[in-house]
Formats: structure tokens, sequence, C-alpha cells
């Protein structure tokens, strides 16, 4: 969302006015979708038919090294963020090789490492958070539009406005994650939410060290739709919807306990103290149906020094736009986006090294609920 037969697996009717219960507070009060920790309509196993495979060692443009971000316009065209290539390259829906945008560089429209990629789907501008702090933008045909630098490191989760402007989760120096709109210059122009991130992070040199295990409380962020957009904190079940300026919508809480860990997830801490607390969630992703995706299960694997992968599938909690905890579901590892009953994401093969972008199609998406 950080990847995923046939058979859908339904609770009786009769159960499910207990499973949620949506609460209205007067005068400014969020309203609050509450649900049981039971999804309306049980598990549903999504039916993935590959269509398109891109990546080949025998051609260049589509040799990647270290794929990070999936993005796809209004004609059906890719984009993949090719990180260690520092570059962006463009295919056709059918996965013909289109156009690069991007080269190694500090100058203007050139990236020094691109970590993700989001395309705003009203300008259909490219979104491009490169190296720490800076933002690349590029119009879908590839026209440098602007760069600008932020006040702190994003966490790579965020989301373009129309205007050009960002909600970004950005790391602080008292380590915290913040919620913040930052206008099309860098600029600051609200912070709505901070909370603790629990990495360990020290100082050398004026340089920050951040070492992680995977299991930090941290803050995620996903676009629901034009008008709205979707953070959390991992440290509750608690999901937060804004609209674009930031005034809340409503609150989708969740009744769970505390997740625990399991012997084997203590086991690979080793030497290393075990966190107090662990996290609900990992990533939350969206659907061009505004569903919501919130991920469950940790991302566990380096391969072959190309850094984070998802080789398992994740489980997830799916929620309508509305709130409502619709599904358990899992996903396949590596999953970047689910769009127009599409799923598209990245494996890498781990004897050989090659990374491939997949399309699916999602025979049974027209089955889904979106209530």
């Amino acid at each position: 969302m950080n990847d995923r037969k046939p058979g859908e697996y339904f609770l009786l009717a009769a159960t499910l006015f207990l499973l949620i219960d949506i609460q209205c507070f007067p005068n400014d009060q969020t309203r609050q979708i509450n649900n049981s920790a039971l999804p309306k309509y049980g598990e549903i196993k999504l039916d993935l038919k590959e269509e398109i495979r891109i990546g080949s060692e025998n051609d260049e443009n589509s040799l990647f090294n270290r794929v990070r971000g999936v993005a796809v316009d209004r004609q059906d065209n890719i984009y993949i963020n090719d990180m260690s290539n520092y570059r962006i390259q463009k295919f056709d829906r059918n996965g013909k090789y289109l156009q690069t945008i991007g080269r190694f560089g500090q100058g203007p429209g050139e990236l020094q490492m691109p970590f993700d990629i989001r395309l705003e789907n009203i300008t259909q501008n490219i979104f491009i958070q490169d190296y720490g702090p800076r933002i690349v933008v590029f119009t879908s045909q590839g026209a440098l539009l602007r760069q600008f630098i932020t006040s702190g490191g994003i966490a790579e989760d965020f989301v373009p406005n129309a205007d050009g402007s960002i909600w970004a989760i950005r790391w602080t120096h008292a380590n915290n994650h913040e919620l913040c709109k930052i206008d099309e210059n860098g600029k600051d122009l609200r912070t709505l939410s901070s909370f603790p991130y629990t990495a360990i992070r020290t100082v050398t040199d004026k340089v920050v060290h951040i070492y992680t295990s995977g299991y930090e409380l941290g803050m995620y962020i996903a676009e629901i739709d034009e008008q709205s957009i979707i953070y959390g904190y991992s440290g509750e079940y608690s999901l937060h919807v804004i609209d674009r300026n930031g005034q809340p919508l409503y609150n989708i809480v969740k009744d769970e306990p505390p997740p625990r860990f399991t012997a084997d997830e203590k086991n690979g801490f080793k030497k290393s103290s075990i966190p107090s607390k662990k996290p609900y969630f990992f990533k939350i992703i969206t659907d061009s149906e505004g569903r919501i995706y919130v991920q469950r299960n940790m991302n566990t694997k380096t391969i072959l020094g190309r850094g984070p992968s998802e080789p398992t599938e994740k489980e997830v909690d799916i929620f309508s736009k509305k709130g409502v905890f619709l599904y358990r579901s899992k996903l396949p590892g590596n999953t970047r986006l689910i769009k127009d009953g599409f799923l598209y994401n990245y494996q890498i093969d781990e004897d050989t090294g090659l990374e491939v972008v997949n399309r699916f199609k999602i025979i049974n998406w027209s089955r889904i609920q979106t209530e």
C-alpha cells in the first residue's frame, strides 16, 4: 500500500447490526464510527489474474534497482519509481516503455534518491519525495514544474493537493511524527497532529542517526478521494478522516485489545530490548472506491541488499469509505496501488535480484462491498 482463489465467506446477516455503531457528537466533536473486532462480511480473498509484468535484465529501460513506488494516470500509463537508478520510468497500459523522467544529480529536475512517488488526481502532476526533505514536481509528460525543500525530513508518507501543497508525515527534532500541510514553496501552513515516533534517535557530530526494528509506533497517511485523506497513529486503532484543509470529518475506531508480540517476534529482537507496545498496524493504503486497507503484519525481509521487501502476503483490515469494517483479507507482498479493479505490486527474484512490476486484474472486484 512499502505486498498480496476465489471464495468469499460471509457472517450471518442476523449478526450484522451488532457490528457497527455510529455516534454523532454535538458542537465541535467529530463524528465517530465504532466497529467491533469482527468484520461485517467476514473474510474475502481477492481473485487475482496477472495481466502484465514489467522488468527485464535485457532492457535497460526496465532493469530496475530498488522499486519504491508505482503510480497510474487516467490513461492507465504506469509510472515506476526506480530509486537507485535515480529516475521515474513511464510505461503505457500494455507495459511498453514511453519515457524516463529525471536523472541523477542535484540540479533542476535531477534526483538524488527518489524515495516515493504520488500522482495528484486533478492535475495529474507527479510529486516525488527525493532525498531527505526535498520534493520535486513534474507534469505527467515529464516537464519540471518546481522543486522545494521542506523544513523537516518526510517519513515517506505524503499526499499531494491540486494547489501544489502537500500533506506529509514528518520527523521532528523531538523524535515525533507530525502531520503537516506544506505549501508549494516548502513553507509550513499548519501542523494538525503530533505523536511520538519510537525509533531510537542519536546525534553524532550534528548527524542524526535513527535505528529501527520495524516495530516503531508511527503515523501513516493515505488519500481517500479528491476531497479527503485519512491518517492514523499505530499506537492506537483510531483512524482520522479530514478534508483537504485539515478539517475533521469523522474518526474510525475498532474495538480491539492491544496486540502482543509472538514468541518468534520476541526472538527476532535478540539482544535488543523488546518494545513496550506493538503497533496495531504498519501501513494504510486506499483504493479508487475509497476503501481503506490497514496492513496488520510487518515488512520482515531484506533481499540482496535491496532494502525492505514484503515477500509474504500482508494481512489487512478493509474498511468502507464511510468507516465500516467490511472484511479481513490479504494482499500480495509489495502492493503499491489498487485502482479501477487492478492491483499493482513489485517482486524481487531472490536468486537473480531481478525486480518486476506486476498488474493483476481483480476478478471479483465488483463483488467487494463498498458500503
